[in-house]
């Protein structure tokens, strides 16, 4: 509704603040009024408020800030940001993949920091998915170990057929390529890297070289968060925000009083 007045137009906007927010952007961008001010909680849509009772949920020691960071988002970039939000609440599923003694197991207990899954020259010694989980940069990363492909018997037929199911689940596939294989291209959700590399001097991940590591870790951290922690300068949570939910704050207040 619209009504005009000596010194201006009042105008009465029905359909929530989403109608609202769009309102205001409308008349800053043909120059009408000044910058509506900012909201750190964007829309304050039913979604938000969805994603904000699950903020309990959240793992790892930066994810709290990085979950806020979704909820903070702008409406055309939230539904992208909330896609890599998700796996803050459940963390992303990497499986590693490959022969026989490609050095899964070595990696996993790397990367994990513990001893999960036995490692020995013996083919084959794998024979049940194993699951792991690392922390790095503040978010929760969970790996899975496999039985190696190429091992004789009807029980490592069995396990590979287990070891596939959840290689279906994986929101990441890596195959290790051990030294003298040939490694495949990478594709969107699935990996190809050099197992092993300390042997040879090939470029690729080694449980004995910290250094490859680490590498990885970072490039399956920026993998699934790289976009949420590129929003880092323009919404950064308040700090008094962060210590009320560390503490079991309800974080709808804060979309109430936004």
């Amino acid at each position: 509704m619209v009504a005009d007045l000596p010194d201006g137009v009042i105008v009465t906007c029905h359909g929530g603040p989403a109608v609202r927010n769009a309102f205001d952007h409308a008349l800053h961008k043909a120059g009408i009024a000044e910058a509506p001010p900012a909201d750190f909680w964007g829309l304050g849509s039913r979604l938000r408020r969805a994603v904000a009772d699950l903020l309990h949920r959240v793992q790892g020691a930066w994810g709290l800030e990085l979950a806020l960071r979704t909820l903070a988002c702008p409406a055309p970039v939230f539904s992208s940001a909330l896609e890599q939000g998700r796996s803050l609440l459940e963390p992303p599923r990497v499986q590693l993949w490959g022969p026989v003694n490609a050095g899964k197991s070595s990696l996993l207990n790397a990367l994990c920091g513990e001893h999960l899954a036995a490692v020995a020259d013996e083919p084959g010694l794998t024979r049940d998915v194993i699951e792991g989980r690392f922390e790095h940069m503040g978010v929760v990363v969970r790996v899975f170990d496999a039985p190696g492909e190429g091992g004789p018997g009807a029980i490592d037929a069995a396990a590979i057929a287990l070891a596939w199911q959840w290689r279906a689940q994986a929101d990441l596939v890596i195959n290790l390529t051990p030294p003298g294989a040939m490694a495949a291209p990478d594709a969107a959700r699935e990996w190809y890297i050099y197992s092993r590399c300390d042997e040879n001097g090939t470029a690729g991940v080694s449980a004995r070289l910290p250094e490859t590591l680490e590498a990885l870790k970072s490039r399956i951290v920026a993998h699934f968060f790289g976009e949420l922690m590129a929003l880092a300068d323009p919404w950064l949570a308040p700090p008094a925000l962060l210590d009320e939910l560390r503490c079991g704050g309800d974080v709808n207040q804060w979309l109430d009083n936004a």
